[in-house]
């Protein structure tokens, strides 16, 4: 597995539990993933944002798996949030990350290396 050392042009993947309860939590937790890595300058796929408006309810699991670990595979990290270990769909992108040789570090030791690098917490 890769040193999980960010350099600029790298791209972050979120992962986390997307499950069918708590919905609205799930969303709100990627939302917040998604904002503290951008804010920073930081690239990033939130699996969430690839499936704006109605045409995901038409894939069955496993197109949306498809999709989902494409662009995984098109990062060079993963970033995982809280509640990661006990989701299905997580467990599946970090087995396709560590298949893939990724690099996999928790959000917020991600945060940070990078503030420790970069001297502040968020790009202004």
């Amino acid at each position: 597995m890769k040193n999980p050392m960010l350099i600029e042009e790298d791209t972050v993947f979120i992962c986390g539990p997307r499950g069918k309860e708590n919905k609205i939590q799930a969303y709100q937790a990627f939302e917040e993933a998604e904002k503290q890595l951008t804010d920073r300058g930081i690239k990033c796929i939130n699996p969430y944002s690839l499936f704006e408006g109605e045409e995901h309810h038409l894939l069955d699991e496993e197109k949306h798996m498809n999709v989902i670990c494409s662009h995984l595979a098109m990062c060079d990290m993963i970033v995982t949030i809280p509640g990661w270990q006990n989701a299905l769909n997580s467990q599946i992108e970090i087995n396709v990350a560590r298949h893939l040789n990724k690099a996999i570090v928790l959000l917020d030791k991600l945060l940070k290396i990078h503030d420790a690098n970069h001297g502040n917490a968020i790009a202004g």
